[in-house]
């Protein structure tokens, strides 16, 4: 069984094991000003490769601002490594909270199932490298070139009064030809959405991250919550951590700063359902 742990304070703890939910939260509010952001970045380092004209550049990176400025992922982020002194310190209240261990068997199995109002959500190995960044986008970037080379995706320039010798037909005709590749390029482009939330900059590879990932599309009368925290309101959807074949959580990790007897973490977890649940300390001497 492979175990994929959440870090987190106290109080997050209590609230996933008393409401047996986890909440999956906007991703573009996260510590991290580049989520939804590095997908953009690997689709230019292909571009850069092959030449590819400026034209077709600059639609191509248009497109992806667009998906950038209307989509957030909402996100649960896990960890493959339980007891890493970096996790507790940025995400579990300095030491003071837990890690919790998710069977990945069971978020598998709970990610086919809709949660409220038909969500679902995606489980997706977070990429660092930027080569491995590059081959996770190729299918969707050779299909584009494909097309642009074929002529189904086209991006000539205007015609002008000087260059034209029926301006008002050949502008109108450029005009359709230029919706007809626009509407094309983003049916492709839509291909890599998946991955726009699963790329992230190498100086996080350390945290060797899975999350849980569900799209929301801003500026939409989406049905989401929402919960305010400090300077942001923030959304999220709340999944139910429901009985199915496999138990949802193996593993509870204390803290390094958590004085809490493992005891009372056990009679807790019982007390809510969850029982067999392995309970230790973190083995790092921080204070």
């Amino acid at each position: 069984m492979t175990t994929l742990y959440h870090y987190c304070p106290s109080t997050s703890f209590t609230s996933i094991i008393s409401a047996r939910a986890i909440w999956l939260s906007s991703l573009i509010l996260s510590n991290d000003l580049m989520e939804g952001k590095v997908l953009s970045k690997a689709f230019s380092r292909k571009m850069d490769k092959d030449s590819v004209d400026v034209r077709t550049r600059n639609e191509l990176e248009r497109s992806l601002r667009k998906f950038e400025e209307d989509f957030d992922g909402l996100g649960f982020c896990l960890s493959e490594v339980g007891d890493l002194l970096s996790q507790w310190r940025g995400y579990a209240d300095d030491g003071r909270g837990y890690s919790i261990g998710f069977a990945k068997e069971y978020l598998e199995e709970l990610s086919s199932i809709p949660g409220a109002n038909d969500h679902r959500f995606m489980i997706r190995k977070v990429i660092y490298d930027q080569l491995e960044q590059e081959n996770a986008i190729l299918t969707t970037y050779n299909g584009i070139r494909e097309d642009i080379l074929s002529g189904e995706i086209r991006f000539a320039h205007p015609p002008t009064l000087l260059t034209s010798t029926d301006y008002e037909k050949e502008s109108k005709e450029y005009i359709e030809a230029y919706k007809d590749s626009m509407h094309l390029l983003w049916i492709r482009v839509l291909r890599a959405l998946p991955d726009m939330f699963a790329l992230k900059s190498e100086a996080f590879s350390e945290e060797k991250e899975y999350r849980l990932v569900s799209l929301l599309m801003k500026d939409t009368e989406d049905d989401c919550l929402f919960r305010s925290r400090n300077d942001r309101l923030i959304p999220y959807r709340q999944y139910e951590l429901k009985k199915l074949t496999s138990e949802s959580i193996s593993e509870v990790i204390i803290g390094p700063k958590n004085v809490t007897p493992e005891i009372f973490v056990e009679m807790f977890l019982r007390q809510n359902g969850f029982n067999n649940v392995k309970i230790s300390r973190s083995a790092a001497t921080y204070r």
